[in-house]
């Protein structure tokens, strides 16, 4: 079966699509970055259906944005994106990434965990709507 899921490099064209993929994302936070950040499409056949934006900064990787069209989620799209932001973050020497996530958000906690990141500690009452931050890493 050939595999649609391809991974490439965010461009300026796609920003309206991701804007749209990540309602509740501000757009200045898509647009958003400095020399260390990394921002990836998925794409499903020719269409954009998800968003990866990181940071890495030598021996730390950051993943701070992730999102996936509603419609194409359960197909691996963003387990791609995040193996494809781990493997540029070991090629650049970084020694482990690690992310925030809502409590709340139980089917991106349990990917993360499937992942391999692991819950390191909590920050309380972290997002607007009251629910923790859970702070996970990944060894690289």
């Amino acid at each position: 079966m050939e595999r649609k899921i391809r991974i490439r490099e965010f461009r300026q064209e796609d920003l309206n699509r991701v804007i749209e993929i990540g309602k509740g994302f501000p757009p200045t936070s898509i647009e958003g970055g400095n020399r260390f950040t990394v921002k990836k499409v998925a794409l499903w056949v020719d269409q954009v259906v998800g968003f990866l934006s990181g940071d890495i900064v030598f021996s730390e990787a950051s993943i701070n944005l992730l999102a996936v069209c509603p419609s194409f989620r359960r197909k691996g799209i963003a387990g791609a994106l995040i193996d494809s932001f781990v493997s540029l973050s070991r090629e650049k020497g970084a020694e482990r990434v690690v992310l925030e996530v809502s409590s709340k958000n139980i089917p991106a906690v349990n990917l993360y965990r499937k992942k391999g990141f692991k819950e390191a500690y909590l920050r309380k009452k972290y997002y607007r709507d009251g629910s923790d931050a859970i702070v996970m890493v990944l060894p690289v």
